[in-house]
């Protein structure tokens, strides 16, 4: 290798040192931004497993218990009900408590009879978490609802729960017959 008047080398670039330390940066880089997607995209997983095992275990309550069940829907989350005394009001046991979703998950429904466009999901001023009865009660029909009925069947319903930064979307649909489905 020719060298120059000052004894080091004449050619210029890179060492593999060099290189090696730009890739491993570049690769953390994206690890991080790829774990950082992944946890997301598997809370949106695990709030749609949630809510699809909720609508089944409502479901199979109805059927044993003849209880009228129904889930309603609000800009941010979801609550199950139950019609007591000609009105609903929300569940009392715990399992089926009022859920606020994460600011970075949407849900949209649509109830296909209706047509092809999604039920406008009304937003409140009062948290799920810390709603009254009086409060679901004032609202009682203002928010749009899945009902259960005894013989096992349910208002049809196309749901869908997305991640507002990527494409990503997970539909839960259910049919007139009872059948409720992950699309």
């Amino acid at each position: 290798m020719p060298k120059s008047a000052t004894g080091t080398s004449s050619k210029k670039g890179f060492t593999l040192l060099e290189l090696l330390v730009v890739v491993l940066i570049i690769g953390l880089m994206l690890g991080a931004v790829g774990f950082s997607m992944d946890s997301r995209e598997k809370q949106l997983e695990l709030e749609a497993d949630r809510l699809l095992a909720l609508l089944r275990l409502a479901q199979q309550e109805t059927l044993l218990t003849a209880d009228e069940i129904a889930v309603a829907f609000h800009s941010r989350g979801y609550v199950f009900l139950r019609r007591e005394k000609n009105q609903w009001l929300p569940a009392r046991e715990d399992l089926y408590r009022p859920r606020l979703l994460d600011e970075e998950l949407q849900l949209t429904l649509r109830f296909p009879e209706d047509g092809p466009n999604p039920v406008s999901l009304p937003s409140f001023a009062w948290k799920t978490e810390t709603a009254t009865s009086a409060d679901f009660a004032a609202a009682g029909h203002a928010l749009p609802r899945i009902d259960f009925f005894s013989g096992g069947e349910i208002t049809p319903f196309e749901l869908s729960l997305a991640l507002a930064s990527s494409a990503r979307k997970i539909m839960i649909s259910g049919t007139m017959q009872g059948a409720i489905a992950l699309r």
